[in-house]
């Protein structure tokens, strides 16, 4: 009753019972199991983000003289991905500011999204085709990640990263991006199932009050 996929459980040599999968968020359920495994105690209030032990300064820093956000714009589901003009409005928004914005991809159709973002700003930069490693050096000393929901905004959760990150057909409180500094943003109906054909539709304005929470 706790796998994900409980007819594998017939055939695992020890068991443990952990809360149900839907009930509680992906990384306290996990907590809980290897607590239970390994013997040792959970923190008094499960709700507060774990210390995932990476150290950001082992990261090497990126070759940029200024401060900068980085925007993790691609995802795989259509209904996922955020308007390439809210993110060019966002851009602009940091530009005003002086902050440049680095846009990493890892696809032929993310490279053409981030060049369209970066052409509505004069300090955007579409970063190089770049390794895991290299993507997590620049997370790691960016000023801020605003992203979808995406399995690089874990890892900018897991390095404590400030980040902002946008749900609109997924439900964070079951696998949103949990760590320190960590902003959650979803649809304004506040959906409580996941519906793959919700498109997510948060406003540039919600982001920009999300990033005010981080400072």
């Amino acid at each position: 009753s706790s796998a994900r996929e409980p007819l594998a459980a017939l055939f695992y040599g020890r068991r443990l019972k952990v809360s149900a999968h839907g009930s509680e968020h992906a990384i306290t359920r996990t907590r809980r199991l290897f607590a239970a495994d390994l013997g040792y105690a959970l923190p008094a209030d499960l709700n507060t983000p774990p210390d995932y032990g990476l150290d950001r300064a082992r990261f090497a820093h990126p070759e940029i003289a200024t401060p900068y956000a980085l925007f993790l714009h691609g995802t795989t589901w259509p209904t996922k991905r955020w308007p390439l003009e809210r993110w060019q409005q966002l851009a602009r928004w940091f530009e005003r500011r002086g902050i440049a914005v680095v846009l990493p991809w890892g696809s032929d159709a993310e490279r053409a999204d981030a060049e369209t973002i970066a052409a509505a700003s004069q300090n955007a930069r579409v970063l190089p085709k770049l390794g895991l490693t290299e993507v997590a050096g620049w997370i790691a000393h960016a000023r801020v990640v605003v992203g979808v929901d995406t399995g690089l905004m874990h890892l900018a959760a897991a390095l404590g990263t400030p980040g902002v990150s946008l749900y609109g057909p997924t439900l964070p409180q079951m696998t949103g991006a949990f760590g320190q500094h960590q902003h959650w943003l979803c649809n304004d109906d506040q959906p409580q199932t996941i519906d793959r054909a919700r498109p997510l539709t948060v406003g540039v304005e919600r982001v920009i009050e999300g990033l005010a929470t981080l400072s």
